[in-house]
């Protein structure tokens, strides 16, 4: 959510952790950031604070597909300075 522009950045790079080797992706933006009270319900299926404009499905099915590969999903945000999702994919 960037309702007065911003930037986005995108980076993907292979990774080795304590987890194994694998691809992190990392998604970022300038923008509104997500709320304290609102953060836990974010990946909830058909939740969404866009009322009719959204279905909400986007971020449970984004980690439904990454948990399906054996990955993870995590998000960082801060209150008027944005937000950076992380996900993490082993290699198989």
């Amino acid at each position: 959510a960037m309702p007065k522009g911003g930037e986005l950045k995108l980076s993907i790079r292979p990774t080795q952790d304590a987890s194994g080797a694998g691809v992190e992706a990392k998604v970022a933006d300038t923008g509104t950031g997500i709320p304290a009270d609102i953060l836990p319900k974010i990946f909830e299926f058909a939740f969404t604070t866009k009322g009719d404009q959204g279905s909400g499905i986007g971020l449970s099915v984004s980690r439904e597909i990454v948990e399906s590969h054996g990955g993870r999903i995590s998000v960082k945000t801060e209150a008027g300075r944005g937000t950076e999702f992380t996900i993490w994919i082993p290699k198989k």
